[in-house]
This record gives C-alpha cells, structure tokens and sequence, in this order.
C-alpha cells in the first residue's frame, strides 16, 4: 500500500486484514476444508482491498504488473514473487510502519524494536512464501537470459504504471531494474529518470486534450457516416488504454494509439 498516500481510514483496515490475513493464511492453505480459517481470509481479503482501494499501491504492484505482461504470471503469484524482495529493498525508507506490519501479522513480537522487527518481517515473508509453495521466477520456467533482457524495459514499464512508486527511493529506473533483477541492494537513490517521468507526464497531458469535434460524438454509424471512419479498435470510439477515460478524435487514431504507447 502507499505510504505516501495513506490515511486512517486506509490504515484500519490495513491494520485489521493483516492480523487476520497473518493469523489465518497457513492454515487455510493447508486445510483447505477449515472453514473457519476461509472466513477468516476472506475478511483479511476484502479489507486489504479496502484499504489500497483508498490509498492506492506501491512498488511490489507496479514492478509485478510487467511481470505478468511479459511472461503470463497470474498477478497475485507475480506479487508474491516479490513481495520479499521488494520489502527487504523498501524497510530503510519507512521502518516504523513496516516494523508494526511485522507485529501485526505475527512475524515479531509487540516488544520488538523495530530494526529486528524489519529484519523479522523479511523472513518471515521468505518463509512464508516457502510454506505456500510460491516459486521464484526460475522454479515458474522463466528463462534467465530472457528476463535479464527485459530488465530496464520492464523497470521503466513499472515506473510508468498507475501503481509507480511513492515511497522516496524509487524513482529511478536503475533502482528498479536491480530490485526486480537480483531483491534490490539498497543505495543512495538518484534522480536520473525524471526526464522520463516529465515525458510521461506530458504524454498524459496531450491524451487529455485530444477531444472528439462534435461529429464524432453519438452513435457509432451517426460518427461513420460523419467521418468516413469504422473506428477498428473501439466501436464507441473510447480510448482503448486501460488508464484514459477519454474520447479521442477519431481522425487521430495514430496519434491517440502512440500516445498510449508512451503511458499504457
């Protein structure tokens, strides 16, 4: 979830579907007749969905999104790939609160300070997903040489996704690429990849101000027959990219098709 977003409503639930999530998930993965314990996930669930539904995702969502793309990984199974990694990359930038996640989900002691209880929490997720069976990109069939090719392509894909990070740190694409490749040694963050983020921003801003002229608005035949046009890729003419909600002019279908290249 999105530290840099987060706020107490987002927060209680997160509080509460991490106990339950911790308390429960082993025993629903190995009995899976418990009812009990599905009752229990299935809370833990719907709460954790509440709380990044009102506060937005972070790195583990965003680096995981590609993933999927480039080698069909379900998307859960892609997060939890990485959860541990990107966790054990991400407790320097907020400590406390990755330390009370820790306590929550039962991998440390309320007692704990919260250096150990970081350290614990990244094992216990190693561990965790051990017990789960969750395989690492190689056990899934990933080819290494394959994947080592996609690095910086998928680092820059996670970087421009609607979950990019938020947390500071992780605003460069050489940081990205080394997490995703080897669990992300730590080191001071630098800023080269904010030419990037301003041509995204800017490849946004003309997504936004490509608007339809009257004639392309009403029916799908009404805009044919005024147009010329068949509008191959979308018959009610509405933006295909999954983040845009526009309605693009349909004498510019190459251009809306390369603006979303840039931000898709």
């Amino acid at each position: 979830m999105s530290r840099a977003r987060a706020n107490p409503f987002s927060d209680a639930f997160a509080v509460s579907a991490m106990t339950l999530i911790g308390t429960h998930l082993r025993t629903a993965y190995q009995e899976p007749s418990n009812a009990a314990a599905r009752e229990g996930m299935m809370l833990g669930a719907t709460q954790a969905g509440l709380a990044f539904t009102n506060a937005s995702v972070a790195l583990v969502h965003g680096m995981s999104r590609p993933i999927g793309a480039h080698f069909h990984v379900p998307h859960g199974l892609s997060n939890a790939m990485l959860l541990p990694a990107v966790t054990r990359f991400s407790v320097e930038a907020a400590p406390a609160r990755y330390a009370e996640a820790a306590r929550r989900v039962g991998f440390a002691a309320l007692t704990d300070a919260d250096g150990p209880a970081c350290a614990r929490l990244v094992t216990g997720l190693e561990a965790l997903n051990k017990d789960l069976g969750v395989p690492s990109p190689p056990d899934y069939g990933i080819d290494e040489t394959v994947w080592n090719a996609k690095l910086d392509l998928m680092a820059e894909q996670a970087l421009g996704s609607a979950a990019r990070p938020t947390i500071r740190g992780f605003r460069t694409r050489p940081r990205s690429s080394r997490c995703i490749a080897r669990s992300g040694a730590a080191r001071p963050a630098t800023r080269k990849s904010d030419g990037a983020l301003t041509r995204r921003a800017a490849a946004v801003q003309a997504c936004r101000q490509a608007r339809p002229p009257p004639a392309a608005r009403g029916s799908p035949s009404a805009r044919t027959a005024a147009t010329g046009m068949s509008f191959p890729y979308r018959t009610d003419n509405r933006c295909p990219a999954r983040r845009c909600r526009r309605r693009h002019a349909p004498q510019e279908p190459q251009r809306n098709l390369a603006v979303h290249q840039r931000i898709a």
